[in-house]
């Protein structure tokens, strides 16, 4: 795929999900299988805020990143994947080019930006190494599960479903994380 053609695709899509610990909230204040309008609003607003940070991210993976190995696409095929072609893995120490928007937007959501306490990160179809990180292949994994959501709940509602867990109730809490660490 082009790059023009990738970034017009993920300028609707693009989703970022950072693997670390957060606090929790009270999920009792909020119902999720029916947002209101404006939390919706809300949170598709955090998405629209960085947009071209996520662009920039992904563009850099799929110019940058490696292609998974033989050994990770069948994981990917397995856990529902049907393109692990079209993943890359991009070894890095750090989250830049990241902007005060995005580390802004982790904020607000409770999640501390320090990548080389992170074990990895998923954008879209772009996955981010710590290149520190010593369980490198158990990390792939888990940000394949979350590939893998992207491509099951649709992009955008995963992207909103995932951020309402993680502003309600912290990362720990989040069922998407859970299945993320948990998958065989």
């Amino acid at each position: 795929m082009n790059i023009k053609k990738m970034s017009l695709l993920i300028l609707g899509i693009v989703s970022f999900n950072s693997c670390t610990t957060t606090k929790s909230s009270d999920p009792t204040e909020f119902d999720f299988t029916n947002p209101s309008p404006e939390l919706v609003k809300e949170i598709d607003s955090y998405t629209l805020e960085t947009m071209e940070e996520w662009l920039e991210m992904t563009i850099l993976g799929f110019q940058k990143g490696r292609e998974l190995t033989d050994k990770e696409q069948i994981y990917a095929k397995v856990i529902g994947i049907p393109d692990p072609e079209n993943i890359r893995i991009l070894e890095t120490n750090t989250f830049e080019p990241l902007t005060k928007k995005l580390r802004d937007l982790q904020l607000k959501l409770g999640q501390p930006n320090n990548f080389q306490t992170l074990g990895g990160a998923q954008l879209y179809k772009t996955i981010l190494v710590n290149i520190n990180n010593k369980d490198k292949e158990e990390t792939i994994q888990h940000e394949l599960v979350h590939v893998a959501q992207d491509i099951r709940m649709g992009l955008i509602e995963k992207i909103r479903f995932h951020q309402l867990e993680l502003k309600y109730l912290g990362y720990g809490g989040s069922t998407l994380e859970n299945e993320a660490y948990n998958h065989p």
